[in-house]
C-alpha cells in the first residue's frame, strides 16, 4: 500500500499521477468537484471520512492501494485486503487520533 501523507500538494501529484481531472475524481469518489479544488489548493482540509473516499477512487483508478494520512491521525487506512478496483468501496478504518 502507499501511505501517502496528506497535503493538497500530494493530493493532486497523485490525482495527476493516476491520469485523472479533477473532475474525473469527483466523479468517481462522490466528493465535489468543487470540494477537490479547494482541497488541492489546500483552501480547506478534508475531513477523514472524505480522505478514505478520495484514497478508494484513487485506488480504483489507478489499480494500487492507496491511503492518505492526515497529522491529525496516527493513519488513515482503506483495508483492502483482496483489493479489485472494480469492485464498491470497501469498509475504512480509522485508527485513534493523536493527542495534542
Amino acid at each position: 500500500m502507499n501511505s501517502i501523507p496528506y497535503s493538497g500538494k500530494n493530493l493532486r501529484l497523485v490525482r495527476e499521477d493516476v491520469g485523472l481531472t479533477p473532475r474525473q475524481l469527483a466523479s468517481i469518489s462522490g466528493i465535489g468537484e468543487s470540494s477537490i479544488s479547494y482541497y488541492e489548493n489546500e483552501q480547506s482540509e478534508p475531513k477523514i471520512s472524505q480522505l478514505q473516499k478520495l484514497s478508494w477512487a484513487l485506488s480504483k483508478a489507478s489499480g494500487r492501494k492507496i491511503a492518505f494520512y492526515s497529522e491529525f491521525e496516527e493513519k488513515v487506512t482503506d483495508d483492502f485486503g483482496n483489493f479489485n478496483p472494480g469492485e464498491n468501496p470497501p469498509e475504512t478504518k480509522v485508527y485513534s487520533r493523536k493527542k495534542q
